[in-house]
């Protein structure tokens, strides 16, 4: 139960830590244009290396923005729809629209026929075939 208590202290830590580790990551990146030409082959590697960690670091944020979306960022609900809608935003994201799209997506989710994802063949359709 304690694992499933909204606590925005602990929210607000957890979008701090993303924020400022998204923006060194963005900082770094833009002083290596200076030492690694992204138009030279050579420094590709370097490139890569660099989208894995920064892709990494700021999939925080969309964790957090798609955890408003949920519902799980906050009780205070003017909070967590101003960081959901700010978080998308920034992704160019519509908040609302996809957090509605998004709850119907969960609509089915598990159901044997109506999910989105894994819909297994039934019994009668392998019989079919």
């Amino acid at each position: 139960e304690d694992c499933f208590e909204l606590e925005t202290d602990k929210s607000l830590g957890y979008l701090s830590v993303s924020v400022v580790g998204t923006a060194l990551c963005t900082a770094i990146g833009v002083n290596m244009l200076d030492v690694f030409n992204p138009d030279s082959l050579l420094t590709l590697p370097v490139w890569t290396a660099y989208s894995a960690v920064t892709g990494t670091v700021a999939m925080g944020l969309w964790v957090l923005a798609h955890e408003c979306g949920h519902g799980a960022f906050s009780k205070n609900k003017q909070l967590q729809d101003a960081v959901g809608y700010i978080i998308h935003s920034i992704m160019l994201v519509p908040y609302y629209s996809w957090q509605r799209s998004h709850a119907v997506h969960h609509q089915y989710t598990n159901h044997m026929e109506l999910g989105e994802t894994h819909v297994p063949e039934s019994v009668a359709d392998d019989d079919d075939g």
